[in-house]
This record gives C-alpha cells, sequence and structure tokens, in this order.
C-alpha cells in the first residue's frame, strides 16, 4: 500500500499511496483507523479497542463491531491491519 495519509479535522479522509482514495464507511471505522494510525507497529488489545470504540455495547456486541470494523468488504484498498489474537496492530 505504501504511504497512508489521512485527514482528521474538516471531514475524514484517507488517501493511500499515489491517491487512492479509501472508502471507510462508518464513524466507528474511521476512528479505529485514526488510533491505529498514531501507533504504528503498536499492538493493541482487541478488547481495548472495543471498549475504547463501542463502550455503550456488552462486551461480545462490541467484539463483533470491532470485527465487522476491521472487514469492511468496502474498504478499497484495504488497510494493512496484522491481526493477532488478541492484539490488533497497524502494520507500518
Amino acid at each position: 500500500m505504501g504511504r497512508l495519509t489521512m485527514r482528521l479535522f474538516g471531514g475524514f479522509e484517507a488517501q493511500a499511496g499515489a491517491g487512492e482514495l479509501l472508502a471507510v464507511l462508518t464513524r466507528k471505522a474511521q476512528a479505529l483507523l485514526a488510533y491505529l494510525a498514531l501507533t504504528p507497529g503498536q499492538a493493541h488489545p482487541r478488547g481495548k479497542l472495543a471498549a475504547l470504540l463501542w463502550s455503550d455495547a456488552s462486551p461480545a456486541a462490541a467484539r463483533n463491531a470491532l470485527r465487522q470494523a476491521l472487514n469492511q468488504p468496502s474498504m478499497s484498498p484495504p488497510i494493512p491491519v496484522v491481526e493477532t489474537t488478541p492484539p490488533v496492530v497497524a502494520n507500518p
């Protein structure tokens, strides 16, 4: 994928490599991408990410929502994320 450029103020926009815009559909997925981009290469436990973004949901529902955000079928091109059990790491 190369370089990822993000704009967080004035509306979310993520651009990959040579200008490919990423289709990040939900605000939670946008927040997840921004959070992971701030700490490239650092592992984040799934439970921590789920609780951070879906604090109003049950733990099981929050983990399911995290799983869906990480696997958005409309995400094109896909975000380079290394999914390990249990942490999630943005692949720098």
